[in-house]
């Protein structure tokens, strides 16, 4: 959305980009950081089903945030994304 509006100012899709990532980008580093130290928490549970399932998620909250803040801000600089 941050991309769009930058987009709808005139802006060229490196520097709308490049300005929603700096907006955006610690703000949801600093949300997954939270939620994986409170999964890690929950990891030390001594029961294998909770264990397992924190560990899924830990993995996929950090995939996903790198997902967001590396490979997304990519994706909008290629010629075919309006």
């Amino acid at each position: 959305q941050r991309v769009r509006e930058g987009l709808a100012k005139g802006l060229s899709k490196f520097e709308a980009t490049r300005i929603a990532a700096e907006r955006t980008g610690l703000s949801l580093v600093e949300a997954a950081l939270t939620t994986v130290a409170g999964l890690v928490a929950i990891y030390a549970v001594n029961i294998p089903a909770i264990q397992e399932f924190s560990l899924v998620v830990i993995l996929m909250t950090a995939l996903s945030c790198i997902a967001a803040t590396l490979i997304l801000p990519a994706f909008f600089g290629l010629k075919f994304v309006k």
